[in-house]
């Protein structure tokens, strides 16, 4: 439980100049060390980049599994070289493929989901120590400023040098201050950006994905394809490619 201004004040601190030996610890955190280790891997890490790689193979695919690439009536010279079969071949491999790596990308989406339940932890963790360090140094402000200064005696050493020390383990915990609220900024901004690539993600494997499916599969199956379910087909492909490649837009700021 987290100790109160008021007791830091009128209990802890009072304890610490009876019992000098204790002053450099005023204020330290108490934290498993798995913390740490979870907080440099999080910030020395890319935690899109699975899915960065992944989309990009989707977008890739995306090329060969055009509509366009068989939307145009074959010349005699296509034909004849086998160039339209191959176009045909190549759109019915990537459609295939697809499926593939959609599925990998939505494994790599689950891991970015992951890292940002991570965060959450993390952050939870940094607010709670945040608020110790502040109560600490609203404290230790306090107690100096309603315990006056030795008048002398043969304890005014000691107990000067014990409030120097004191001072400066104030001037410790405020720079600790800061660098706690640094990190807990960068920390909740890679929260919030992770959060925005996958709403983006999410919308586009929800939605479009299923979209282009069901136009794809019309072209696979039937023998006359027409100018409608084409140009539909061709529509749903390009609002796809597009899609994911704004995807790949938003997953560069979190690199």
């Amino acid at each position: 439980m987290m100790d109160s201004i008021e007791v830091i004040t009128s209990e802890r601190i009072p304890e610490l100049f009876r019992n000098p030996l204790g002053i450099g610890d005023f204020g330290k955190l108490v934290r498993d060390p798995e913390i740490d280790v979870k907080l440099d891997k999080l910030l020395g890490s890319n935690p899109s980049a699975g899915l960065a790689r992944s989309i990009r193979g989707v977008v890739m695919c995306l090329e060969d599994a055009d509509p366009k690439a068989i939307s145009e009536k074959p010349s005699k010279w296509s034909r004849f070289t086998g160039l339209a079969q191959t176009k045909r071949v190549r759109f019915e491999v990537a459609k295939i493929n697809m499926d593939q790596l959609l599925n990998a990308a939505t494994k790599e989406a689950a891991l970015v989901r992951d890292v940002i339940d991570v965060i959450e932890s993390l952050c939870s963790t940094y607010g709670a120590e945040a608020q110790i360090i502040s109560n600490h140094i609203e404290a230790g402000q306090k107690y100096l400023a309603q315990t006056p200064d030795s008048q002398g005696g043969a304890l005014a050493f000691d107990q000067e040098t014990s409030r120097e020390r004191f001072s400066r383990r104030l001037i410790n915990l405020q720079a600790m201050q800061v660098s706690h609220a640094q990190t807990g900024q960068q920390l909740q901004l890679l929260k919030y950006q992770l959060i925005d690539v996958l709403d983006r993600f999410d919308e586009t494997a929800q939605v479009l994905v299923p979209l282009w499916r069901q136009n794809m599969l019309g072209l696979g199956v039937q023998n006359h394809v027409t100018g409608e379910q084409l140009a539909m087909a061709i529509q749903a492909h390009e609002n796809l490619r597009k899609s994911f490649a704004d995807n790949l837009k938003s997953i560069s700021v979190t690199q």
